[in-house]
């Protein structure tokens, strides 16, 4: 700060040499820094006469601005507050710097980043394509808790069920409403609702494009994640409900085996991504009224509710691979890059199993009705249907870290790289946490 003001005010003085008026305001500089005086204006002919360099001239120096903000020449060279802000941490574009350096907007560097002395490495070639468990994760950070509503759908019902996170937005199915509402997920703000099929359950990202399932269709909808437009509708089994991406297909869990249906239920489909292709289909148990479906970089998981238990499936070829019990009508599932996570609806608490051999590794209590569960990286989120609120665990050994009061009913998650999104059926918002 000295050398800055030192600056300023020989800038200062090499402007009144070039001018008759008297000066509006100094920057105090030396023996003065920081200290305002009051009194008559310095003209040029009085200040002139004093030498430029490091000492500070003689007479008082006058300035105007805000506290701790660091002072710049104005066009009319007039000392004036500028966007950075010296409280003993410096703020660029921001009055309240959280570090030592907090600067709001984007940073341009064209020198090296050091890291307690040792430079970032910087990228040279191609980009790597992520590896399967990379896909299964996509979670980095650990979430905030900042809670905050946002309405979605067009109309007082929307239902919203599901969400998904697309790198920029999030996405709600509205069931309700036949369609799908996208969110900035920086502030919530509206970006559009997009049309999918008849009573619209979940939906999955697969890095460009967005997957709908649409239950009375017996359809998927895949929409352009840029702008919404339709890109295809595409045949699946019996009131098709969880979905799931594995890095290079989508697959859907068909529920029930109703007669009147024609079959087709209890099973789940693998369509190609790239043009929705049928590429299989296979038995998945008793999938029952929810079903939750994860991918673990080589193997798909999907929930039994009407019989208690997974089914663990290769992503190959859909061969069993194995089925495990859990707790009580399982809903949703979740991947934590070594531990399959399960919501037990009616157990009220979600179940640990290892994913390589699905060995139970520990139950842990969360909220009255477990409907939905998420990774963000370091904890386990759990949406409790019935008691209205979020339960956050520690995944390394399932101890509760936290309870969070949402909307009415919540069953959706989503996890957007910082934040934690909650769909509230009931009171037709989305809770960001």
């Amino acid at each position: 700060m000295k050398m800055t003001c030192l600056f300023l005010s020989i800038f200062g003085l090499y402007s009144q040499a070039t001018g008759g008026t008297p000066l509006a305001s100094f920057l105090v500089a030396g023996t003065r820094a920081g200290r305002v005086s009051e009194g008559p204006h310095p003209t040029v002919a009085q200040e002139a006469h004093q030498p430029l360099g490091p000492v500070a001239p003689a007479g008082p120096l006058r300035g105007h601005g805000s506290p701790n903000r660091v002072a710049k020449f104005n066009a009319l060279g007039i000392l004036v507050n500028s966007t950075i802000f010296d409280n003993g941490k410096v703020g660029i574009g921001t009055h309240a710097p959280a570090y030592a350096l907090d600067v709001v907007g984007d940073l341009n560097v064209t020198g090296q980043l050091l890291v307690n002395g040792a430079p970032l490495p910087t990228p040279t070639g191609p980009v790597q394509a992520l590896n399967p468990k990379q896909i299964a994760l996509l979670r980095w950070y650990e979430a905030s808790q900042n809670g905050v509503q946002f309405p979605v759908g067009t109309g007082p019902y929307p239902d919203p069920h599901s969400i998904a996170f697309d790198g920029e937005a999030v996405w709600v199915v509205n069931m309700n409403e036949g369609g799908v509402t996208k969110l900035r997920a920086s502030d919530g703000g509206f970006l559009g609702s997009f049309g999918a099929g008849s009573q619209p359950g979940r939906v999955a990202f697969d890095g460009a494009s967005i997957w709908v399932t649409n239950m009375n269709s017996k359809t998927v909808t895949k929409l352009k994640a840029s702008d919404g437009s339709l890109i295809g509708t595409y045949q699946a089994g019996t009131s098709p409900f969880g979905i799931a991406f594995d890095g290079a297909c989508i697959w859907v869990v068909n529920r029930y085996a109703l007669p009147e249906d024609g079959g087709g239920g209890n099973t789940v489909t693998r369509l190609r991504a790239s043009d929705g292709v049928i590429l299989g289909t296979y038995a998945a148990g008793n999938t029952g009224s929810s079903s939750g479906i994860a991918f673990d970089g080589s193997s798909i998981w999907v929930t039994n509710s009407d019989s208690n238990a997974v089914k663990k499936l290769r992503a190959f070829d859909g061969a069993l691979l194995g089925t495990f019990a859990v707790g009580a009508s399982p809903h949703a599932i979740a991947f934590d890059g070594a531990h399959i996570w399960v919501a037990n609806f009616l157990s009220n608490n979600v179940s640990k199993l290892r994913a390589s051999d699905g060995t139970t590794l520990g139950t842990f209590a969360v909220g009255t009705g477990p409907d939905g569960i998420v990774f963000d990286g370091v904890s386990i989120w759990v949406a409790n249907f019935h008691s209205s609120n979020v339960s956050k665990l520690r995944a390394s050994d399932g101890s509760l870290l936290g309870t969070y009061p949402v909307g009415l009913q919540p069953e959706g998650l989503a996890f957007d790289g910082a934040s934690i999104w909650v769909t509230n059926v009931n009171s037709g918002t989305v809770s960001k946490l």
